[in-house]
């Protein structure tokens, strides 16, 4: 958890420093919509109260339906690594034979 509120942060760092860009672009930049879908797809995983002001201040310019769109990872930008860490499927056997022997 703690390895996804660290990239949740680059994130939304990134999205503070390109405010500009998105503020006067109509449609969602491509090379941030995987910070912008990452953060709105944790918003409704994780209890942040800064990603889900960061989701209704998205939604008020993209639109619910965007939102909803995203939320859901409908369109395959959210980071496969953020899935695969607030996935509540264990990980197979093997992985974790291998990390307990690693600890040793």
């Amino acid at each position: 958890m703690c390895l996804v509120m660290e990239w949740l942060s680059l994130m939304a760092e990134l999205l503070t420093q390109r405010i500009k860009l998105i503020a006067h672009e109509r449609h969602a930049p491509p090379d941030l919509l995987e910070a912008m879908c990452s953060i709105i797809y944790c918003a409704n995983r994780i209890d942040v109260a800064e990603l889900a002001e960061i989701g209704k201040q998205l939604q008020l310019k993209y639109g619910a339906d965007w939102i909803k769109a995203h939320a859901e990872n409908r369109s395959g930008h959210v980071s496969d690594e953020i899935i695969k860490k607030l996935s509540v499927q264990p990980p197979p056997k093997k992985q974790v034979i291998d990390k307990l022997t690693d600890s040793r």
